[in-house]
């Protein structure tokens, strides 16, 4: 009964591509002698070895599909082992319900993606031309305008606070003497009509008296 095998092996990238598809043809060649049937043949671009191998740091991997019976594969490996233009391989047993054309799947994969891209470059917008794009330096360059109807208001405002008087400070006025308020505090008022200066004539009852020295006049 056939089994679903998948062979990976590393070829060196310094061969033409001309040697490297024979080294192809050489192993799917093994598989179809013993009576196998190869589904797919993956190449994969150089990759970064994860450590050296037989000196050397790059390899092209190839993924190799096949149905066969156990000993096709057992011959298989034993050819893969006394390759030298082999780097290293693996043969894995695959489900039956696997992709069995990986080639066609990453194929069609890539071919979507440069669609897509290609469709996003058709739709965005055309750069700018040199004139175009001098316009635009020059309006961002240039400065911003000035509303003419602030700047009027501005000096107007301006003006007005020059043209304004400066606010001096009322001089205090001085209290006027309440004379209810000495009663308030027990003492006499003293009338606002009688000033009596010190030194001078005091009213006496009965009328003024006569200097010393004069005779009254019959």
């Amino acid at each position: 009964m056939e089994t679903a095998y998948e062979a990976l092996y590393i070829i060196d990238t310094n061969l033409p591509d001309e040697q490297a598809s024979g080294i192809i043809d050489k192993y799917s060649g093994v598989v179809a002698r013993a009576g196998g049937t190869v589904d797919d043949v993956d190449r994969w671009e150089a990759r970064r070895l994860a450590y050296e191998i037989k000196g050397r740091r790059e390899g092209v991997y190839i993924a190799m599909n096949f149905r066969s019976e156990p000993p096709a594969k057992d011959e298989l490996d034993r050819i893969f082992r006394i390759s030298d233009d082999v780097l290293r391989h693996l043969i894995t047993k695959v489900d039956e319900n696997a992709d069995r054309f990986p080639s066609q799947t990453r194929r069609a994969e890539t071919d979507r993606r440069e669609r897509e891209a290609a469709a996003r470059a058709a739709a965005a917008p055309p750069p700018p031309t040199p004139a175009e794009q001098a316009t635009v330096t020059e309006l961002s360059a240039a400065p911003p305008p000035v509303d003419a109807a602030a700047r009027q208001e501005e000096t107007t405002a301006a003006e007005a606070d020059a043209a304004a008087p400066t606010a001096t400070a009322a001089e205090p006025t001085p209290a006027v003497p309440d004379p209810s308020a000495a009663t308030d505090a027990g003492l006499e008022p003293v009338p606002a009509s009688a000033e009596t200066a010190e030194g001078g004539a005091q009213p006496t009852e009965g009328g003024a008296q006569p200097a010393e020295g004069t005779e009254p006049e019959a």
